[in-house]
């Protein structure tokens, strides 16, 4: 499977400390598919609440071509809501596959914050 990486345009700092979108191409059905990773760290001595994440795939000029909300139920799934927590000095990796269909994503931001 060739994979092609979408470059983090969020200079003021990322989701966790590491994430990264990788275009999954050259299978059939598959072009339209990106799979989103981060790695978010809770370096508090209490444990917190997951984060929601705004994820922004940006065209070539960095103008955002669209922008999702992910609620934790969403990307934690396979957890229970009672274990949506991050423990304390814990890490907790996000793996999301995300099907953007005909849109042209050059790049993207990745924002972790609480409503």
């Amino acid at each position: 499977m060739r994979q092609a990486g979408l470059p983090d345009r969020n200079p003021a700092g990322p989701a966790g400390d590491q994430h990264r979108i990788l275009r999954a191409g050259g299978r059939p059905g598959r072009q339209t598919l990106l799979q989103l990773a981060a790695l978010l760290r809770n370096r508090s001595p209490l444990a917190q609440n997951l984060p929601y994440l705004e994820l922004t795939l940006l065209d070539a000029q960095e103008a955002p071509l669209v922008r999702r909300v992910l609620k934790p139920e969403e990307y934690a799934q396979r957890n229970p809501p009672s274990a949506r927590q991050l423990p304390a000095d814990s890490e907790y990796q996000v793996k999301l596959s995300l099907d953007v269909g005909a849109l042209k994503a050059n790049g993207y931001r990745l924002y972790a914050f609480y409503p």
